[in-house]
């Protein structure tokens, strides 16, 4: 019977502040009967992650990642519910994303007060800064960004609005060549140009070029997601792409 569980001890990785507490133990305990993955084992709270609390949970069931929405399920932008949704749709395009578990009524989301919880399955990765990409690495995730972007936008019922309390929208192609070419002249206003003023006309003139190749393919009104290190990219090949 799970009324005789020991529930573990989260450990946390180093650098995490203390204050930052784990899922409360009756959190953990619905969480692990809500989707049917076990006893626990371990809970680690995860030292990245932008926008919400990430946990390594390990179980008689195997190794899952909790993902703790910080502030419940905010409906302003996109319901946690149909996000999942959105990336299980993105997953049958041959999307390499992840969708959360659900449980046996179908949700994937588990509210509790004004939290909510999310079990996702553990993929294993690590997390890659600055130049760790080679040039080539660099483009195929330029590409793989480019076309979960125009799939969200196929797949999307409706726009999304800007982000609460951000208010950040899609470049706009007119406003970005006007602001390249403003740049562009200050940089030749200079009595004497160095080879940074030189090497940035040079940038400049490239993503002026890429602007008019690809501005047609530009997302709806508002930015729908972000691609940062601290998102970590899964081992294995890539995923086929299906058309």
């Amino acid at each position: 019977m799970h009324a005789s569980w020991a529930l573990p001890r989260v450990i946390y990785d180093a650098g995490v502040p203390l204050g930052l507490a784990p899922p409360q133990r009756r959190d953990l305990r619905s969480i692990l009967r809500r989707f049917d993955i076990g006893d626990p084992r371990t809970c680690t709270r995860l030292n990245r992650g932008l926008l919400n609390r990430g946990y390594h949970l390990v179980t008689t069931r195997g190794r899952f990642f909790l993902k703790h929405h910080l502030g419940g399920d905010d409906q302003s932008v996109l319901p946690v519910e149909t996000a999942h949704r959105v990336v299980a749709a993105l997953r049958r395009d041959g999307l390499p994303v992840c969708p959360p578990l659900t449980d046996r009524d179908g949700k994937s989301v588990l509210s509790l007060g004004n939290r909510s919880y999310a079990v996702h399955p553990w993929v294993a990765g690590r997390h890659l800064e600055g130049a760790a990409l080679t040039l080539h690495e660099a483009h195929r995730l330029g590409a793989l960004l480019g076309r979960l972007h125009l799939a969200l936008e196929r797949r999307l019922s409706r726009p999304l609005g800007p982000l609460p309390g951000l208010g950040l929208e899609a470049a706009d192609p007119e406003r970005t060549r006007r602001t390249a070419g403003e740049l562009i002249a200050r940089s030749r206003e200079s009595g004497r140009r160095t080879d940074f003023d030189l090497l940035a006309e040079r940038r400049l003139r490239e993503r002026l070029v890429l602007l008019d190749r690809h501005a047609g393919d530009r997302p709806d009104r508002h930015a729908v997601g972000a691609a940062d290190p601290s998102r970590p990219l899964p081992e294995g090949p890539e995923p086929e792409h299906r058309p």
